[in-house]
């Protein structure tokens, strides 16, 4: 550990007007003469927000440094009639993660840390694993540590709100194991982040958002960018209500960051300078992980990196209660575009829709269409398919071709050979289906459009006939089941010849549906369940599967 210094002591005069802006050679996108056309298409997209009756979004496109369209849809505050702007101050979400990413470079860099310090030097509370979690780990989520709000959710399976520092270590340190042994494998938790926030504290003697402020935001002059309580907030973040219209949605106002467009522009104008973290700071962040095994992963500080329709990218997303928000850039192109909402929709997906107006003579893709497939060829691919995490999808021939069928949309997909689909409304990701041995079923592996925004667990999916258990095998399922690691007890029962979980006396109970051999889903939640058994095939407790949390124990109570 070298000698510090105190940031709050090196508050640096605003420098944003001086930094170098050393852009590749790419041409400006908006001709005057075509600015029109192309910011008339990108209304059409968001014009479903434009009305004094709903939230929206507040959009910016950039590139050289310069906004080449900016503004708001729809409504920061429905009660009070405040219109968004591009001037409205947002929340972020996990977009916020690469200002945090960039805070422990900055502090590594003055000596207060090492990226591959061990994370217990900072944060004892953490159980000692048999591998040592390092800083480095938590930066591009390799450490295994299982997803705090998860954790939080699971007793009652309700929102349960955001810890803080006490809560969020009390809760890690109760964990008697990981997802995966450190650097073995990737998973998105917020956990990482979470306890990056604390190291920073700890190590420089100050918090994170005023060792941000100090170094960060201050040099920069991103005046409205803020993480702390208190911040000023600009829009109200809203939720579909029951019976249609939106209702305010509930955000802990203890964590994340709230800024502009304005000041993300400036941020995003650093990127290609070095008014902070010096000419390789950019670089530094759009630098990837590795795995322990040498393997190259997308994700890097606070960012992920992959490429859209054949074009590099830099992007994150970020979604809380009511907020979503999504950064994607294009470095080769100098082009990015931000999107705040104030409103649950898929921003990321917006994004991605904005970059296909202004990128669309750029783009390597192929296209649909490269397939002659008749009824029989689409209906050989229908039925039920499962991954690695339990999840399942359903692939059915509705009017419009094969899609995927669920409780609450359906996803057409697009062909683009005997083989291979794309999905226009969900992510643009491609499908590619296969089989495994030439008598086996149909395998699909899923393809990201925007690599390295989806988790690496589960891309294959594989068909499985719909199961037909008799009431004496799901008989053997009904007991209590308890963990040490979460303050959860459910209780599994048996009504009407299906088997329900039981999470609480005031909360209704939850439909389980086979899957595979002991392995159910839960009907409403994105999580999976898979019974254990003695030698004598009695069930003697489960392993549960849900959102960043792989193989929680539960066992039977006798």
């Amino acid at each position: 550990m070298s000698t510090h210094r105190n940031p709050l002591l090196s508050r640096f005069l605003p420098c944003a007007a001086v930094v170098r802006f050393a852009l590749s050679a790419s041409p400006l996108i908006a001709q005057e003469e075509a600015a029109p056309t192309l910011a008339a298409e990108v209304d059409a997209l968001f014009s479903s927000f434009d009305t004094p009756e709903s939230p929206g979004c507040v959009l910016g496109i950039m590139q050289g440094g310069k906004f080449l369209y900016q503004r708001g849809y729809g409504m920061a505050s429905l009660e009070d009639s405040i219109p968004l702007s591009p001037n409205t101050t947002m929340y972020i979400a996990s977009v916020v993660k690469q200002f945090v990413a960039a805070s422990v470079l900055l502090a590594a860099d003055q000596g207060y840390l090492s990226l591959d310090d061990d994370i217990r030097t900072y944060l004892p509370e953490v159980p000692e694993y048999e591998s040592p979690i390092t800083i480095r780990h938590l930066i591009h989520h390799t450490s295994g540590l299982r997803d705090i709000y998860t954790l939080m959710w699971l007793p009652s399976m309700e929102w349960a709100g955001a810890p803080d520092e006490q809560e969020a270590l009390s809760i890690l340190g109760r964990q008697e194991d990981l997802n995966f042994t450190p650097g073995a494998a990737w998973a998105y938790t917020t956990s990482n982040y979470e306890l990056l926030g604390h190291i920073v504290a700890r190590a420089t003697g100050t918090s994170l958002w005023a060792f941000a402020e100090a170094e960060l935001f201050g040099p920069l002059g991103m005046t409205n960018t803020q993480m702390h309580h208190g911040a000023p907030v600009g829009a109200t973040g809203y939720r579909r209500a029951e019976g249609g219209g939106f209702q305010p949605a509930e955000v802990d106002d203890r964590r994340g960051a709230y800024t502009t467009l304005e000041d993300f522009l400036t941020w995003d104008r650093n990127l290609y300078g070095s008014a902070v973290g010096g000419v390789d700071f950019a670089r530094r962040l759009a630098t990837p992980g590795t795995l322990a095994n040498g393997e190259e992963h997308r994700y890097a500080f606070g960012l992920a990196i992959g490429e859209y329709r054949g074009l590099r990218t830099v992007a994150h997303g970020g979604a809380f209660r009511g907020f979503r928000a999504a950064y994607l850039r294009f470095p080769d192109q100098a082009f990015s575009v931000v999107c705040f909402c104030n409103t649950e929709v898929w921003a990321v997906r917006l994004a991605s829709r904005v970059a296909d107006i202004y990128l669309k003579d750029q783009f390597h893709v192929d296209q649909p269409g490269g397939a002659d497939l008749t009824d029989e060829d689409l209906a050989s691919f229908t039925g039920t398919y499962v991954n690695s995490a339990g999840q399942l999808l359903t692939l059915q021939v509705t009017e419009t071709g094969l899609a995927f069928v669920g409780s609450r949309r359906t996803n057409p997909l697009v062909a683009l050979s005997r083989r291979r689909f794309r999905s226009p409304s969900f992510g643009n990701n491609e499908y590619q289906f296969y089989r495994a041995a030439p008598d086996s079923s149909w395998h699909f592996k899923v393809t990201p459009a925007i690599a390295g925004i989806m988790p690496s667990r589960g891309f294959v999916f594989r068909a499985v006939e719909p199961a037909s258990p008799t009431r004496a095998d799901l008989e053997r399922f009904v007991g209590e089941y308890q963990s040490h690691e979460v303050p959860a007890t459910y209780m599994i029962v048996l009504e009407s010849g299906k088997l329900l979980l039981e999470r609480g006396r005031d909360l209704s109970a939850l439909p389980l549906r086979l899957t595979v051999e002991d392995t159910f889903s839960l009907e409403g939640k994105d999580v999976t369940i898979e019974f254990s058994r003695d030698k004598t095939g009695g069930v003697t407790g489960f392993r549960l599967d849900a959102p960043g949390v792989w193989n929680l124990r539960f066992t039977r109570a006798e």
